[in-house]
């Protein structure tokens, strides 16, 4: 099984960068509902960081009531200004779960309808033209394999992809404006130790491509045998 593994590793050569151009290329009419959960990612990272923001406001004025009470100051609790930003607090948060369910939907939209059923329906369509010698040569589990399980990890794939990627560059560029408007020096530490973590997060992506890879090649080995 080794040399099996080892010779299919050794005729196929996997172009990652050529597989994300032809998936880009052949979901273009995902394009619209791209667009509209880039709009809905952007306002889930901007009411998560304005939240934070309101709840601290409450919090200090509490933080600082205690501190008067304790060194023996009377002074009274702005209860008003509590309330009011609370309030606002409770409504990005219901905001934040209601956008958090659309950005749910549409990414199903996305993966389930246009993506995964989309390839199905090409994949059976080739099926139907291709010549019955070849069915009759190939194992019927590895085209039950690419049918099912190869679609339904592609589409997984870019479920999580595209949530984490859109999620990642709104959240990096919005707490960074946030860090250089609270701190400047604290911001520019942080950009200056960022290009470590990316070759980090390379390293261990490629060795990840590597183990994925091959593990996909031994479970279509041992679905051939």
């Amino acid at each position: 099984m080794r040399e099996k593994v080892k010779k299919v590793k050794d005729n196929k050569k996997f172009n990652t960068k050529g597989i994300i151009k032809r998936i880009i290329k052949e979901n273009k009419s995902a394009v619209y509902p791209m667009i509209g959960l880039a709009f809905f990612s952007a306002m889930s990272v901007t009411i998560s960081l304005l939240g934070p923001y309101f709840l601290g406001r409450a919090t200090d004025e509490l933080h600082e009531w205690w501190k008067a009470f304790l060194d023996g100051i009377n002074r009274p609790m702005n209860f008003g200004f509590i309330n009011i930003n609370l309030k606002y607090f409770l409504i990005l948060s219901l905001i934040s779960a209601v956008v958090s369910i659309i950005i749910g939907v549409v990414m199903n939209n996305i993966t389930s309808r246009r993506f995964t059923y989309g390839h199905r329906v090409k994949i059976s369509d080739k099926l139907r033209k291709t010549p019955v010698r070849y069915i009759d040569a190939t194992p019927h589990g590895e085209i039950l394999s690419r049918m099912l399980d190869d679609v339904s990890e592609l589409g997984t794939t870019m479920h999580n992809v595209l949530i984490t990627l859109l999620n990642s560059i709104i959240q990096v560029l919005g707490i960074g404006a946030i860090m250089f408007w609270l701190n400047p020096i604290m911001a520019g530490i942080v950009i200056l130790i960022l290009p470590l973590n990316i070759l980090i997060a390379s390293k261990i992506s490629v060795k990840c491509e590597k183990e994925f890879i091959s593990s996909k090649t031994k479970f279509g080995i041992l679905q051939k045998s």
